[in-house]
C-alpha cells in the first residue's frame, strides 16, 4: 500500500537541488515516527540504535529544526517531523513507481483509491492491512487528495470521501453518518479530575478549518459569544489528530477515525457532548469505473465495514 501525490511534476534540474538525506533517512524517521522509540524502530529497520540515532541527528542539522523531543519514556514527534514524512511519502512513492518495474500482467483485482488524507491514515490504512488477501478486490495504492471536486480530479479507481454526497460528474452511494466529539491525548486529559464544556472551552483548543468550535458551543449550550483559547491551527483533521496525540491541546474529531486511537488508550473523550456537521461518507466512482468487478467488490465491502461499525462511544 502506498500514499501518493497529485500534483503534476515540475521540471527542476538535479543541480539545482538543495542538499538531500538518504533513502536510509528517511526510512528512519518514517519508522521512529512510528514507534516512537529508536531502539524499537532500529529492531524494525535491522540497524542499531547508535545509527538509528545519527540518521535522525543528521536529517535534524539538515533541516534545522528539532524533530522529536523526549516525553514520558517516548520520543515524540514534533509537527515538522510529521510534516516533513508526510510530504517526504509523497516524493518516495513517485519515485517507486518511476523505477519499479511494470508488472507484466496487472491483477483485475488491483485497484487505487483516493481518500482525504485522515480517512486514508486513520480510517482505510489501518483496515487495508487486515485483508485477508481472499477479497475480490486488491489496494494497490492509496491516493491521498485533500479536496474532491469534479471527475477529473479522481485519480483512483473509487474514491472514500466525507461531505454532502454530491461531486459533479461521480456517483456516489452513502456509506455512513458520522458525530463529532472533543478528544485530548490520555496525558491532557488527566489535567482535570472532570471535563466540562465549559473548562473545554477554557483550555487550549486545537482549530481546524474543516470543524468549528462554535458547533461545539452551540451543542453544549453555551452562550454564543464564548471566548475561544485557540492553542494552534491545523491545516486538516489529520494534522488536528497529530497534534492531539502529542499533547498540544483539544481536538474536535470524527468518531470513526478517532475510536481505535481511544481503544488504544491514545486519545480520551473529554465530554458526552457530540454535534452533526450534516456530512457522511460516502463511496464515490466515476461512470467508467461502475464496471469494474474489483470496484464494485471494493463498495460492498466498504458498506459492510461501516455498517458492523457504531458511532457509540463510551461515556467520559
Amino acid at each position: 500500500m502506498a500514499l501518493l501525490a497529485n500534483s503534476a511534476p515540475e521540471k527542476v534540474s538535479v543541480k539545482s537541488l538543495p542538499p538531500l538525506p538518504s533513502m536510509q533517512a528517511l526510512r528512519v524517521l518514517d519508522a521512529v515516527v512510528q514507534h516512537q522509540n529508536f531502539s524499537v524502530a532500529a529492531q524494525d529497520l535491522g540497524l542499531t540504535h547508535g545509527a538509528v540515532s545519527r540518521q535522525i541527528h543528521q536529517l535534524e542539522a539538515l533541516m534545522g529544526v528539532t524533530l522529536f523531543r523526549r516525553r514520558m519514556g517516548r520520543m515524540e514527534p514534533t509537527e515538522a517531523a510529521l510534516a516533513a514524512i508526510s510530504r517526504a511519502g509523497y516524493g518516495l512513492r513517485i519515485i517507486s513507481e518511476v523505477f519499479s518495474k511494470p508488472p507484466l500482467h496487472a491483477p483485475q483485482k488491483s485497484l487505487r483509491v483516493d481518500a482525504a488524507p485522515d480517512i486514508a491514515r486513520f480510517w482505510l490504512a489501518p483496515r487495508s492491512e487486515a485483508l485477508s488477501g481472499a477479497e475480490d478486490f486488491q489496494i494497490a495504492a492509496i491516493e491521498t487528495e485533500p479536496e474532491l471536486a469534479t471527475a477529473a480530479s479522481l485519480h483512483g479507481d473509487a474514491a472514500i470521501r466525507y461531505g454532502s454526497g454530491v461531486w459533479k460528474g461521480m456517483q456516489s452511494e452513502f456509506l455512513g453518518a458520522e458525530r463529532i466529539v472533543a478528544v485530548a491525548s490520555v496525558e491532557f486529559a488527566r489535567r482535570r479530575d472532570r471535563w466540562d464544556p465549559e473548562a473545554i472551552i477554557r483550555s487550549p483548543l486545537i482549530m481546524n478549518k474543516k470543524v468549528s468550535w462554535r458547533s461545539f458551543i452551540a451543542a453544549a449550550q453555551l452562550p454564543a459569544d464564548t471566548p475561544l483559547k485557540p492553542a494552534i491551527e491545523a491545516s486538516d483533521s489529520a494534522l488536528s489528530l497529530d497534534l492531539a496525540l502529542m499533547g498540544v491541546g483539544i481536538a474536535l474529531a470524527r468518531v470513526r477515525l478517532v475510536k481505535p486511537l481511544i481503544a488504544r488508550s491514545q486519545l480520551e473523550v473529554l465530554s458526552p457532548v457530540t454535534f452533526d456537521e450534516g456530512h457522511g461518507y460516502y463511496f464515490v466512482r466515476s461512470a467508467d469505473a461502475i464496471r469494474k468487478p474489483s470496484v464494485a467488490a471494493f463498495g460492498g465491502w466498504l458498506q459492510r465495514e461501516f455498517s458492523s461499525e457504531g458511532l457509540e462511544l463510551a461515556s467520559p
